[in-house]
């Protein structure tokens, strides 16, 4: 992913960014708005990176492509101010979380191995 910022348009005021990395490790570069300076860090499995507002104003952020580089997924996490989406894109509503015992795997199209 090329170098890039969040909008923190939505996002309530003064909260940090929260990303979960998992799988294989993968570089994240930091960059400078003046592109002047560059820092690099390993976003190893597990890992917990956590952004404030701060950083999102002065940085760029990528994760630079490599073919060698195993799967991983990240989880990101933000705390969106419900009233200034609802203004501006109608109505947002979060969905209700649901307790996993409301369901077996059979339900969810999880099979065990061997099955």
């Amino acid at each position: 992913m090329g170098f890039h910022q969040d909008s923190y348009e939505d996002l309530v005021p003064d909260n940090a960014i929260a990303i979960v990395s998992l799988g294989a490790t993968r570089r994240l570069v930091f960059r400078s708005l003046d592109r002047v300076h560059e820092q690099e860090l390993a976003l190893e499995h597990g890992s917990l990176l956590l952004m404030t507002a701060v950083t999102q104003r002065g940085w760029s952020r990528a994760v630079p492509r490599e073919r060698t580089a195993g799967r991983r997924v990240s989880l990101t996490f933000r705390h969106f101010d419900r009233a200034s989406t609802s203004t501006r894109r109608g109505s947002f509503h979060a969905p209700e979380p649901t307790a996993a015992s409301d369901r077996n795997a059979d339900d969810a199209g999880v099979r065990p191995p061997g099955r």
